[in-house]
């Protein structure tokens, strides 16, 4: 009698289409931050150069490192203020900001050797051959953890398997209470990521990674996106949005006018915000205070199309009433 490893029969598990994941060849990991510390362990910088306008989780694999650190400025096309002078054991992090400066990032890796690209919010801008990238695939699909990273060099740990299935509950909640009620256990799972530790990417995470269909989820972002963006475009105080963007976040509408924000809220368009900890830390001239404060992100995933996105349109032209 032959003894397998695998068991079969039994009780029908979720069954998911097998496809491919998007990235085949990359670093699979439990999630963005992980990817950083990854790096970190990996190239053994002495010092890394971080924009203020970036959510203050980044620093926790930065300090557990015993890194040290040099913030800096962002101007309002998201770009460097200033160029920065870098020795050959320094290291820049530059965030892909809600995917739309894919074409800056060539810029940046002709002009940075020890570059860093933070694509948390830009999925579908696949990596330089010659800079390291990392991607948190939670903020584009319906899993709760995760990362990929580019990046040729390996480190010497035998990493521990993640498991996820504890905490996927709020995924299920979502589909049969809607997004209220799961709430609470995505905040919880949120938590979990903060002091999970550095994993290879969970089996069930893999799993419904490896079922989506890339190409339409791509397109109906970009279709939303530039749907708002052809309404709203002459409205948006961030003037850097062009038209070479892939499969985009949502879509950053800048307006000087306070409370739309609120205003979306209370009419069921939830918008996340980037980031509460720069209102305490950022000057209140600066850019990232405006942005911080100011920037409403909508939402044009791949859950939606022009219906929902004439919703959001017809909200925010009343509020802007124009």
């Amino acid at each position: 009698m032959h003894t397998s490893m695998k068991e079969i029969g039994g009780y029908l598990e979720l069954q998911l289409p097998f496809k491919e994941q998007f990235y085949t060849n990359l670093i699979n990991l439990n999630s963005g931050r992980s990817c950083l510390e990854y790096i970190l362990r990996a190239k053994r910088f002495t010092k890394i150069y971080i924009p203020y306008y970036i959510c203050d989780v980044i620093f926790e694999p930065i300090r557990k490192m015993g890194m040290q650190v040099e913030l800096y400025s962002i101007n309002e096309n998201l770009t460097l203020k200033s160029n920065l002078k870098l020795n050959d054991s320094e290291a820049l992090l530059y965030v892909n900001y809600f995917g739309i400066k894919d074409d800056y990032l060539k810029t940046l890796s002709n002009q940075y050797a020890n570059l860093i690209i933070d694509n948390a919010q830009a999925f579908y801008s696949r990596p330089n051959k010659n800079t390291i990238t990392y991607y948190s695939p939670r903020k584009f699909f319906g899993v709760s953890d995760g990362g990929y990273l580019a990046m040729k060099d390996k480190i010497d740990i035998e990493l521990d398997l993640d498991k996820s299935y504890r905490n996927s509950n709020f995924l299920l909640t979502r589909i049969d209470a809607g997004a209220e009620e799961g709430y609470k256990d995505f905040r919880s799972n949120e938590d979990r990521i903060r002091t999970n530790g550095l994993k290879r990417m969970s089996n069930l995470t893999t799993a419904i990674l490896s079922s989506l269909d890339y190409v339409s989820i791509k397109q109906k972002r970009e279709e939303n996106f530039y749907s708002i963006h052809n309404e709203l475009g002459s409205f948006n105080q961030l003037k850097c949005i062009s038209r070479n963007i892939q499969g985009p976040m949502v879509y950053p509408f800048l307006t000087g006018k306070a409370g739309l924000r609120e205003f979306l809220l209370s009419n069921k368009i939830f918008v996340a915000k980037y980031w509460d900890n720069l209102n305490n830390t950022c000057d209140e001239n600066s850019v990232e205070y405006l942005l911080a404060t100011k920037l409403v992100a909508l939402p044009i995933d791949q859950r939606y199309g022009l219906s929902e996105m004439n919703v959001i349109l017809n909200l925010v032209k009343s509020f802007l009433d124009c």
